[in-house]
């Protein structure tokens, strides 16, 4: 029989360590769940490779996940990264260096206050500008601190392979610690893995498939700088009801003014007919009944997911609400009436 100064003590040592190794991993957090991501994301592709091509070899078939992670994944983002970068330069340059832009934002801003005329003495040209500046220099910020970004994603991919390769026995060791009983565990585990799935696969993934049609629709029509607009339509998509509009219809307007009515008649019959239908398409194949939360709630959770937390916060912020979701549902469920 413990004692009741032995357990206070127990207690009391347990929350000094737990808080001291919260310190020492809190630098790494975000590496960590980033990781976690991954390895839920992944998981059937490395179940797949453990079945069909190492037979059971845990530590083969997380490498070779991670391999492929590296070629299927990170090397295009890396090209695509770069390529955005030089067009982010290239449109500051021409709107604020050379002021190529110049006599189409003094139209689009005079269309702008005949239609608002509350806004007053609204400036196009500097919103634009500060907007530029700020994207072109969070890109450059990335691509230049090369040292610190290649131990961060050194750090992940490690944490990748020992989650893929040890993360059922660790996800068991969780639930055994765990003062719940198995069910509740298990349920908040799968909800998710879910949500996990659900987010990447549907929301964020048919963003990046809309944003990426964009980008290709714009390059097809002659529209400068388009894997750069692809990248501001695929953060778009995220946006319920208007989503990638807030990217195209500003090109369309762009393309009127600059008198190319063809390639605008083009760009919209591609955006309607393709880009806007393509997730009606998808999100039934895809997010299927993965994740029950309302767009709305997933954009306000993905926005104060990232003011709070930061780029990882696009991940989190969801994941956030689904468990509480679930949790909410466990309670009704069982403890509200207890």
């Amino acid at each position: 029989m413990i004692e009741k100064n032995e357990k206070n003590f127990f207690l009391g040592l347990f929350l000094l360590v737990a808080v001291l190794v919260f310190f020492i991993f809190k630098p790494f957090l975000t590496v960590i769940a980033f990781a976690v991501i991954l390895a839920v994301l992944f998981s059937p592709v490395h179940a797949f490779i453990t079945r069909r091509i190492t037979r059971g070899v845990e530590w083969l078939s997380a490498l070779l996940t991670v391999l492929a992670f590296l070629i299927l994944l990170c090397v295009p983002l890396y090209f695509i990264g770069s390529v955005v970068l030089k067009q982010s330069q290239e449109l500051y340059a021409s709107v604020v260096e050379n002021g190529g832009a110049g006599p189409l934002m003094d139209k689009m801003e005079e269309s702008i206050k005949h239609i608002f005329p509350q806004l007053g003495d609204f400036d196009i040209q500097e919103k634009v500008t500060t907007f530029l500046l700020s994207f072109t220099s969070s890109l450059s910020t990335i691509f230049s601190e090369t040292a610190q970004f290649g131990i961060s994603f050194i750090v992940v991919l490690l944490s990748f392979f020992y989650f893929l390769k040890d993360g059922k026995h660790w996800r068991k060791s969780i639930t055994d610690l765990s003062p719940l009983s198995s069910k509740y565990d298990d349920l908040i585990l799968t909800k998710l893995t879910l949500s996990i799935n659900g987010i990447l696969k549907g929301y964020i993934f048919i963003a990046c498939i809309q944003g990426f049609l964009v980008g290709l629709g714009m390059y097809l029509f002659g529209i400068p700088h388009a894997a750069l607009l692809g990248v501001f339509a695929g953060v778009a998509a995220l946006v319920p009801t208007i989503g990638v509009g807030l990217v195209s219809i500003p090109t369309i307007l762009y393309l009127l003014y600059s008198g190319d009515t063809a390639a605008a008649i083009g760009f919209t019959a591609w955006v309607l007919l393709l880009v806007s239908t393509i997730d009606n398409v998808l999100s039934p194949i895809v997010v299927g009944k993965q994740i029950s939360l309302p767009p709305l709630l997933i954009l306000f959770s993905i926005l104060g997911g990232i003011v709070l937390l930061g780029p990882i916060g696009v991940f989190l912020g969801p994941l956030a609400v689904s468990v509480l979701y679930t949790l909410i549902d466990i309670y009704k469920s069982d403890f509200k009436q207890a």
